[in-house]
């Protein structure tokens, strides 16, 4: 679920988002390895912030961000839009991208910018994102997460059986057999109680 905080850092939730700004996109990618996890208002500056965490929720530096807009550099290879420019972020997970006057929009049409994680499918995906008009470069800034994957535990081994006991009457050791089959029938028995 995406967190939405407004401009003075209170939750909000989707219909206010679509109320302030339009249209806003934001796509699922079933071989995701990062999800959108925060929108953050923030008005003011002339540039958009991405910032991508690691699993823990710490800044990851070197990932590739896209940034597109109508007349990108196109390149499929990119991902969603196929087309965008590319930042990498720093060591406090951040890139920051410049919006010129291209970024305003009417919140009756969508957003002309979108971003996601470079690649085919690598990330989520948000669009519509932008300047609502009559704002003072009112926009929102997104969050991106690694999805943290839980590796199975592996089952554990079959005891080894013990060896026979040394005799020379085979009886005695076929008894011995199916003893050591009962008990570990009742061990596993108990372990699962």
């Amino acid at each position: 679920m995406v967190q939405i905080l407004d401009s003075e850092g209170a939750e909000q939730d989707w219909n206010w988002l679509t109320a302030k700004y339009g249209l806003v996109d934001h796509r699922f990618s079933a071989t995701a390895q990062y999800e959108l996890v925060k929108l953050q208002e923030l008005e003011g500056p002339s540039s958009m912030t991405v910032t991508v965490l690691d699993e823990k929720g710490n800044p990851k530096q070197g990932v590739d961000v896209c940034f597109s807009w109508q007349d990108a550099p196109a390149n499929l290879a990119f991902g969603w839009d196929g087309k965008a420019v590319i930042g990498t972020t720093n060591e406090t997970g951040s890139v920051g991208f410049g919006l010129g006057p291209g970024a305003f929009y009417s919140i009756n049409e969508k957003g002309p910018h979108s971003v996601w994680i470079k690649g085919v499918g690598v990330s989520d995906y948000i669009g519509g994102l932008g300047w609502p008009e009559g704002s003072n470069h009112r926009h929102l800034e997104p969050t991106f997460r690694k999805i943290g994957t839980t590796p199975e535990p592996d089952p554990d081994p079959e005891p080894e059986p013990e060896p026979l006991p040394p005799t020379d009457d085979e009886r005695w050791g076929l008894a011995y057999i199916k003893m050591n089959y009962i008990i570990s029938l009742l061990e596993k028995k108990c372990a699962n109680s």
